[in-house]
């Protein structure tokens, strides 16, 4: 009896005609795919609540270097309760102030520009404009140095709760308005310029022919 239920005995090592060798790789193999399928649930979660806490910056992100509202600002310049300026000289950031009547402003500005900056803040603090301190770039042909304190000032005024916030990019060399541009795109901020023609006589911008132009608006 005991001979019979012996020999009628199967291996399940050997179920279905398969080696022990082949339930084992199937085995590990099983393992991996679960541990596979953990991984992914983990990712898809995390993305999941990234997506929803993080939208705006997710939708920045794939809709990056779009620029749909470049457009004639003449309309509407009373819209920015703070406005950021880089500073070469002061007749533009004075005519964008009494045009736009922000009630606070900062001023992005080199050694070289520093008696236009007084004048502008002179002028901002007559008006009952709230001024920042100022911020002077030592490196104005860094870019990079330029975005690090454009986004300084910008949530400076952040913090004040300033809620909508322009960075007119007119004033200073080139490197300084990219800079100064890449802190506004980061940060939502609108950026303008301001196009005039130059009176050659007075060497210096004719502000008669001034007119403010949006180049981003993210918000």
């Amino acid at each position: 009896m005991n001979k019979l239920s012996s020999n009628n005995t199967i291996d399940s090592n050997e179920l279905f005609g398969w080696s022990k060798q082949t339930w084992d790789f199937l085995d590990q193999w099983g393992i991996l795919l679960g541990g596979f399928a953990s991984l992914i649930a983990i990712v898809a979660f995390f993305l999941g609540m990234i997506a929803l806490f993080k939208w705006e910056r997710l939708r920045r992100h794939f809709t990056k270097n779009r620029f749909p509202n470049v457009q004639d600002t003449s309309d509407d310049h009373a819209n920015w309760q703070g406005m950021l300026f880089t500073v070469s000289h002061e007749q533009t950031p004075l005519w964008v102030i009494d045009s736009c009547k922000p009630a606070y402003i900062s001023l992005l500005a080199t050694q070289k520009s520093r008696g236009a900056t007084e004048k502008i803040m002179a002028h901002a603090e007559q008006q009952g404009l709230t001024v920042f301190d100022p911020i002077y770039i030592e490196n104005p042909d860094n870019p990079a140095e330029v975005k690090r304190e454009t986004k300084h000032l910008l949530q400076r005024m952040q913090a004040e709760g300033v809620e909508r916030v322009a960075v007119d990019i007119t004033g200073g060399k080139t490197p300084m308005s990219l800079g100064a541009f890449m802190a506004a795109e980061e940060t939502l901020a609108t950026t303008l310029y301001v196009s005039t023609k130059f009176d050659e006589q007075l060497k210096k911008p004719d502000m008669r022919t001034a007119s403010l132009t949006t180049i981003s608006d993210p918000q």
